[in-house]
């Protein structure tokens, strides 16, 4: 069963996420700060994480600099979530390796939507 983190500060969007993510069929953790959503990486190796840019404790980027600095967990594709659409964003994620970006507001269908392209697309390669 793929594992997915869901790492959101916003409990109520959280718990949405979570519960139409296992209604789907995935294992899912989750996350609200920049040092539970490490250390859950680190200890689960997730095959996706969702990414929250800003986090009420800490910066979303400090977060994505630290998982690829990490081999252990470096590798997993991180989609961003955030409610800024403008060119520092797309600049500043692609030289983290972002793999995607999910903008707010997003309905859940759009997650779920995110999560089959992300996991069809790891299946091609």
């Amino acid at each position: 069963m793929k594992r997915i983190l869901l790492i959101e500060d916003d409990a109520q969007l959280r718990e949405c996420m979570v519960e139409i993510v296992r209604q789907e069929g995935y294992d899912t953790l989750c996350a609200s700060s920049v040092e539970d959503g490490l250390m859950i990486a680190r200890a689960a190796a997730p095959d996706l994480m969702f990414l929250d840019m800003q986090l009420a404790e800490g910066d979303g980027y400090s977060l994505l600099e630290l998982i690829r600095q990490d081999d252990k967990i470096a590798h997993v594709p991180v989609v961003v979530m955030t409610g800024r659409n403008d060119a520092e964003i797309l600049r500043r994620g692609k030289e983290l390796g972002v793999a995607d970006y999910l903008f707010k507001p997003f309905t859940l269908s759009s997650l779920v939507t995110m999560i089959q392209q992300r996991f069809g697309m790891a299946a091609v390669h």
